[in-house]
């Protein structure tokens, strides 16, 4: 009995080292867009002129705009009882937000004005097959796509060729989260247990063969692949159009620190990863591992955009933290 006091006195040593081995980072600002709604996407359109969105399920949605880098924000709430989950460029000024139940607005004025855009018919026949909408990835003007999901297996994914005026969907089993279409117009969409390769038309989506992970996002990178964060702790870089990959950083075990992975960005030189409880993670592509810090305040953490050196994070409660490349060393 003693014996095994002293184990379980030892384990319980070690996990408390590994879950508090990381400095916390200051953010350099937090910003206020005035609404207490969480943050689900943020996108920068210049350096002093910002858009984010937000908002909670079913009830309110919300998207924001600042023209002084995050001084002050113009907060235009949907007609819509929809959140508004993500944002897509499709070039110019013209900007799209999905939301929940297939609902899509857009502006052609860089958010300062939206409008409703509905699907019509062109939307699964039962109501609880349209989902919300979570990401978006547009190629040029008129060849878009957006995928989405919720209660992990229901999900779709749409494409347009004449810049949003039809579009083409399949639905499958599995709640997507994140995007990633090259110009060729192939690439990967990945959710809950799944990745799924795709080319030229939502009914080609196909699976990779990935289940381990719930993935939150994915990115091609310069070198014709792809990379993905999950939900479950794991990072990953994909080859062979998804079907084949290896671990960037192993997902979650039974004992020890625990990673929620949200989202991804391409800084140039390197990667990061954002999730909740205040983690964010950088590495390059010759990194043996990425390097993890603690945001101050552990918040969660759902979205990314850079300006210029200075990284924005979009959080609960409305707000936005700004942090300096620099102060994430590796």
């Amino acid at each position: 009995m003693i014996r095994m006091k002293h184990c379980l006195g030892f384990i319980a040593a070690l996990w408390l080292v590994a879950c508090n081995k990381h400095e916390p980072i200051v953010p350099l600002t937090t910003m206020e867009t005035g609404k207490q709604v969480r943050l689900y996407d943020l996108a920068v359109l210049s350096d002093s002129v910002w858009l984010a969105c937000g908002g909670i399920r079913d009830r309110e949605g919300w998207i924001f705009r600042t023209e002084n880098a995050g001084v002050s924000w113009t907060a235009s709430q949907v007609s819509e009882p929809r959140c508004v989950y993500s944002l897509g460029h499709a070039g110019g000024n013209t900007w799209w937000a999905g939301g929940d139940f297939l609902h899509l607005w857009k502006t052609d004025d860089g958010g300062v004005t939206w409008k409703l855009h509905w699907l019509g018919e062109q939307v699964p026949f039962h109501g609880q097959d349209r989902p919300g909408v979570r990401c978006w990835q547009w190629t040029s003007s008129q060849t878009g796509w957006f995928a989405g999901g919720e209660n992990l297996g229901e999900g779709v994914i749409y494409r347009t060729g004449d810049g949003g005026a039809s579009w083409s969907f399949s639905f499958h089993q599995h709640e997507f989260r994140g995007i990633a279409i090259t110009d060729g117009d192939s690439g990967m969409v990945v959710g809950h247990g799944a990745s799924m390769a795709v080319s030229g038309a939502p009914g080609s989506a196909m699976h990779t063969g990935f289940t381990g992970d719930f993935l939150t996002d994915v990115l091609a990178t310069e070198d014709a692949q792809m990379m993905a964060c999950g939900y479950d702790g794991g990072i990953y870089r994909f080859t062979d159009s998804g079907r084949t990959w290896t671990d960037v950083m192993e997902n979650n075990d039974a004992v020890g620190e625990r990673f929620n992975w949200n989202d991804l960005i391409d800084t140039g030189d390197g990667y990061i990863a954002c999730g909740n409880h205040g983690k964010l993670a950088r590495w390059t592509t010759t990194a043996s591992a990425p390097q993890v810090y603690v945001l101050e305040g552990s918040p969660h953490l759902y979205r990314m955009a850079l300006r210029g050196d200075q990284l924005l994070l979009a959080s609960d409660e409305g707000r936005i933290y700004a942090l300096e490349l620099s102060q994430l060393p590796y």
